[in-house]
Formats: C-alpha cells, structure tokens, sequence
C-alpha cells in the first residue's frame, strides 16, 4: 500500500509540474543544462540472484521481485554542452522475496548508495543518458520469517559493501523537474558465506527537483 501511494504521488507530482510550468525547448534545454543540485525519490522494483553451490547437497532456492523505495540527493555537474557527471547520495531498500526449500522469507537490505556517472545529452532537448559505477554501503540487513515466534526479524549475512553498473536516461520537462529510469546491475557478490552468492538487481523509476 505505501509503494502504491508513492507511486501516486510521483504520478501527481510529474503531472503538475507538466502543467504548471514552461516546456522544455531547445534553447531553454540549454539554458537549463548547466550544473545544478537537487533532490530526489522513487520506486525499487528490485530482485537478487542467488547460487549454492554445497557439494552432494540439493539446495532449492528461488527470489522474486519485491518494491520499496529510494531517496536522496544529487548533483549534475556540467562538462560541456553535452557531458557532465552526475553524482548522487541514496538512501536505498533493497531485497527479494526468497523461496528456500519451501520456507517462505522477506530479505531487505538497506544502503547508502552513491552513483558517479556519466550525464550524456545527445540532443537538444531534455533528454540524457547516463552509465557509470554505483558504491553501495550497506546500513541495515534483515530477514522477516512468518515464524508466528516473537519478533519475525532477524539480522541477515551480506557483505556491508557492494559495487553495481548503472544504466539509466531522464527527462527534465520544465525548468525544476524531471523524472527517469535506472538499471542497477549488481557485480559484486553480497553474500558472507562460501556456500553460496547473491547479487543485487533493481530498477527504478523515480522524479527529480532541483533545488538550485
């Protein structure tokens, strides 16, 4: 329910601000392209790959996606007319929803994550593209059990470091907004044990605002 009312709002807000202010055109994309610091949120839709590998043992282990949400800060940092470095500081929740030999669990893991990446903008326009390496500091691990035994959570076992590729593009629509997708592509293994790794997948779609 909260993931839909934040997904609501971001709606809302990207509709208002399409109506409330001036469009983007050509000359104005690059007026408005000049390093400028913001602020911003969205939605995860994010999964974790995972491999066991316990000789003469059979390990039946499935995640599916699960939403949450990120936050945070940024700073578009002007190169040229057409290139800049984007880099932000996130506050992120991450997980799947994870299917171990029949024993049903949440996994969450939430991090700090800072992005530096590339800001290319091929037209003149509103339009960018972006592509570079993401650090992840975890701050939080947990695992919710449907265990019906006290408190369901318990501290889970990652790496409290996590490196990722990112691929995204964005779209600043008026002067203070613009709205974008990302792909986090996890490289790093999280996992603590020997036995096994987990890798980090999550999309997101969020709006930006900025600031000054």
């Amino acid at each position: 329910m909260k993931i839909q009312k934040l997904t609501t709002v971001i709606l809302v807000v990207a509709s208002l601000s399409v109506w409330g202010q001036k469009p983007i055109t050509p000359d104005y994309a690059k007026e408005a392209y000049k390093t400028n610091f913001g602020v911003k949120a969205g939605l995860n839709i994010s999964n974790q790959t995972a491999k066991y590998d316990i000789p003469d043992a059979s390990i039946q282990l499935t995640t599916t996606a699960t939403s949450s949400f990120h936050i945070g800060f940024y700073g578009d940092f002007k190169l040229s007319e057409k290139t800049g470095v984007l880099a932000e500081a996130l506050y992120s929740q991450e997980g799947s929803d994870v299917d171990l030999q029949g024993i049903d669990f949440k996994q969450r893991v939430n991090y700090i994550k800072v992005p530096l990446l590339l800001n290319y903008r091929p037209f003149s326009n509103g339009l960018s593209f972006q592509l570079g390496p993401q650090f992840g500091f975890m701050v939080k691990d947990t695992i919710e059990l449907d265990n019906n035994d006290g408190d369901p959570f318990v501290d889970a076992d990652f790496k409290s470091f996590e490196f990722s590729a990112v691929v995204g593009a964005e779209y600043r629509f008026t002067r203070n907004f613009k709205f974008g997708a990302r792909y986090n592509l996890g490289i790093s293994d999280i996992s603590n044990t020997d036995e096994g790794t987990f890798r980090n997948r999550n999309f997101q779609l969020y709006v930006g605002f900025k600031m000054f």
